[in-house]
């Protein structure tokens, strides 16, 4: 979804003179073409517009990479803070071919790389970047197959279930008076961690109903790019220590 916000054209007030503004679509080209020096195709899957503190937009660009892991495509995405109060970042994620949701990776599980807008975002510098996230790509393989290979018991699967409504702002329930580990499709029943981690993740994003004070209350699904992009990446974080 993209939310109707305007991206900044110049820096915030409270940057330094040496913020050098990057343009989204122009640092985006530099990262294909960096790719395309190591052999991987890149092309824009998504787009969103997120409102940060000044009222102006962050950008994220999801990009495809064409390789896949199982069904499922590897992703590399870029998120612009073009006021420059926040580095531009690259994290590597995975695209789901079952549902199209999108898992994020944490700097715990395989480190995201920041660009500071200081200074002129020369091409060389984006290079650097994305040649170093796209050398992760077999780290970023082998956690997703312990991911599938790990079985959880139901003590675990409650224990992570409950991180999951704490990060959509739920205390004092108990994850078994919640949908919030629904399986919504059968190739998500068996509890491996991959399984689990897919089926909460969806459901924090596209809502799941909570039984209390003797009343269902339905959790709405998260409309903001922002708040998405923030339970991925606690998730994600709730996940590794789990199964580190």
């Amino acid at each position: 979804s993209i939310v109707n916000v305007a991206l900044p054209t110049e820096a915030h007030e409270r940057t330094t003179d040496q913020y050098c503004f990057t343009d989204s679509y122009r640092c985006a080209a530099y990262i294909t073409t960096a790719a395309a020096v190591m052999g991987i195709k890149l092309y824009v899957k998504k787009t969103k517009k997120m409102r940060s503190k000044t009222g102006k937009g962050k950008h994220v660009i999801v990009l495809g990479t064409g390789l896949f892991i199982g069904a499922d495509e590897i992703t590399l995405t870029m998120v612009n803070s073009a006021d420059g109060l926040s580095a531009q970042k690259l994290l590597l994620g995975i695209l789901r071919a079952l549902c199209d949701n999108g898992l994020l990776v944490v700097n715990s599980i395989i480190p995201s790389e920041r660009i500071i807008h200081k200074g002129p975002m020369t091409y060389e510098r984006v290079e650097q970047a994305v040649h170093k996230m796209l050398n992760r790509l077999q780290a970023l393989k082998e956690f997703t197959e312990r991911l599938q290979t790990v079985r959880l018991n139901n003590e675990q699967i409650n224990a992570l279930a409950k991180q999951a409504l704490e990060i959509r702002g739920i205390k004092d329930v108990s994850p078994e008076f919640t949908t919030v580990d629904k399986i919504r499709r059968p190739e998500d029943a068996e509890n491996t961690a991959w399984n689990v981690y897919n089926r909460i993740q969806e459901n924090l994003t596209k809502g799941f109903t909570v039984v209390q004070g003797g009343k269902i209350k339905q959790v709405q699904a998260l409309r903001s790019p922002v708040s998405d992009l923030n339970m991925n990446l606690k998730l994600a974080d709730a996940v590794f220590k789990l199964v580190a």
